[in-house]
Formats: structure tokens, C-alpha cells, sequence
């Protein structure tokens, strides 16, 4: 059960990643040609990515 655990937490910990990579996306769309309720809607997916992740970590235990 133990390998299984651990590959679920870096799984987490991947999609938290993903989050803050998309918010950077946004504000980097933002700075280039994109519009800026473009960037806010690509950052709040990010964030909301980020939120779930959390979530995750805070059932498994991984946060305290």
C-alpha cells in the first residue's frame, strides 16, 4: 500500500505544479498579445488547479 501512497502524493504534487505553471502562463499572455480577460481566465484556472491539489494534500495528511 505504501508505493501506491507515494506515487498518489507526487501525483498531488504534480498537479499543484501544473496550477502555478498555468498562472505564469496567464500573466506571461497578459505581457504578450493576449487580452487581459484572457490572462485572468487562464490564471484562474490556475489557481483553481492549485486550490484543488491543496485540497487533496489537506485530505491525505500531507499538510497539516
Amino acid at each position: 500500500a505504501a508505493p501506491s501512497l507515494i506515487i498518489w502524493n507526487i501525483l498531488i504534487m504534480i498537479r499543484f505544479v501544473i496550477g502555478i505553471f498555468t498562472v505564469i502562463a496567464g500573466v506571461a499572455a497578459v505581457e504578450g498579445t493576449a487580452s487581459l480577460a484572457m490572462g485572468i481566465g487562464i490564471s484562474t484556472l490556475g489557481m483553481l488547479i492549485m486550490l484543488w491539489s491543496i485540497d487533496s494534500m489537506l485530505d491525505s495528511g500531507d499538510i497539516v
